[in-house]
């Protein structure tokens, strides 16, 4: 009879500290099962201490507006970060990487014209929110044609008004067979010594004319 109740006793203890990890698990907001997204660490207790206070560093990738990315990154600066685990919470450091995508007339577009001449510019940039451009980042962005090829060419343009430019041109003579149905271009940056980017999907397009003879 003692043996069956210390059993039971310990299979109890046992249950207990499942429930007990499965409900912390929850709690969380699930940061442990995705350390990358940004937005449920800072709600998750606990760690958002840490990502306030250490890992002060958040990165988000804007195309055109829109949020595609967004990571942790870890200080690289030790003294920052003795001082920051020594004093007061600090809010993270909300930096930037902006991708925008224009025709040449400046109107925001991402279909390409396989059929003819045309050409798509990439526009980017770095900034930390709230206190502005950080050249040396912009600095460091690169661009790399993932998909398409063969059918758009890539080219790297340089800095202009303060952002590290690439142009994506239709190639002429287009290819023979079907037109695939997009390019992309992956555009990267350096934050902290880390690299950060995001994919910017092109819709390809032809606007050669059929004629039927009857």
């Amino acid at each position: 009879m003692m043996t069956l109740t210390v059993r039971f006793g310990r299979t109890l203890i046992l249950a207990l500290a499942i429930l007990l990890l499965w409900a912390m698990r929850v709690a969380a907001d699930d940061c442990l099962a995705d350390p990358l997204n940004a937005n449920d660490c800072l709600r998750t207790p606990g760690t958002a201490q840490v990502i306030a206070g250490v890992t002060a560093v958040v990165v988000t990738v804007l195309v055109n507006g829109q949020e595609v990315v967004q990571t942790i990154l870890q200080p690289r600066d030790t003294q920052a970060t003795e001082e920051a685990e020594g004093g007061e919470e600090q809010e993270p450091r909300q930096l930037q990487l902006q991708i925008d995508t224009r025709d040449e007339s400046g109107a925001s577009r991402t279909e390409i014209n396989v059929g003819q001449r045309d050409r798509i510019y990439l526009y980017a940039r770095c900034l930390q929110v709230g206190k502005g451009p950080l050249p040396a980042a912009t600095q460091s962005i690169r661009f790399a044609l993932t998909a398409g090829q063969g059918w758009v060419a890539l080219s790297d343009q340089g800095m202009r008004y303060g952002s590290r430019i690439a142009a994506v041109d239709s190639v002429q003579p287009s290819p023979p067979g079907d037109v695939p149905e997009g390019a992309g271009v992956y555009v990267s940056a350096t934050f902290e010594g880390e690299s950060v980017g995001a994919p910017v999907t092109f819709t390809l397009a032809s606007s050669q004319l059929v004629l039927e003879v009857t």
